[in-house]
């Protein structure tokens, strides 16, 4: 038996969208939201943010791209999409960052924007060079020190001491 999305034709499926641009445009504000959820479902403050730091720049989130964030996956293809992709990219990606940027500064989230920004595109680079690299001990090089970057620009504490799940 065929699953109920099996049975719609695909030009029924694409008759919900106005466009393939809206199509791509609401895919990527619904990754967000997901990865939105997911940090929110994290320990409050700072822990909550180091945990999240560590669990994207692992081996196990290199591994398993299709069950990362968006960001790391897709950034190159939605640089060449439309403003409408981009505008649903900006809103979804500038609300994950404020999230990360509260738990960095509960009292104050926007003097933590610029440097929450900072980190997250060190991140989404460190993520998609491991991910490209042959070698793995260098991928797995590249990762740690992204890690050990991130943690350090954030100020989390022991961060050369903590090394990442999987290596």
């Amino acid at each position: 038996m065929r699953a109920p999305c099996q049975r719609s034709s695909i030009g029924a499926f694409y008759a919900h969208f106005a466009s393939k641009e809206d199509l791509v445009a609401t895919a990527v504000a619904d990754q967000l939201r997901e990865q939105r959820a997911s940090f929110s479902e994290r320990v409050p403050g700072r822990a909550g943010v180091e945990q999240y730091v560590r669990e994207c720049l692992s081996v196990q989130h290199r591994d398993n791209p299709g069950d990362g964030c968006p960001s790391a996956a897709l950034l190159d293809e939605i640089g060449r999409c439309t403003d409408a992709t981009k505008r649903a990219y900006t809103d979804g990606v500038l609300a994950v960052i404020d999230d990360i940027a509260a738990g960095l500064a509960p009292d104050d989230p926007p003097s933590a924007r610029a440097k929450t920004l900072s980190v997250f595109a060190l991140m989404v680079g460190t993520l998609q060079l491991s991910r490209a690299l042959a070698d793995k001990q260098l991928a797995d090089e590249v990762l740690e020190q992204g890690l050990q970057n991130a943690l350090a620009l954030l100020g989390a504490s022991n961060s050369a001491d903590a090394p990442i799940t999987g290596l």
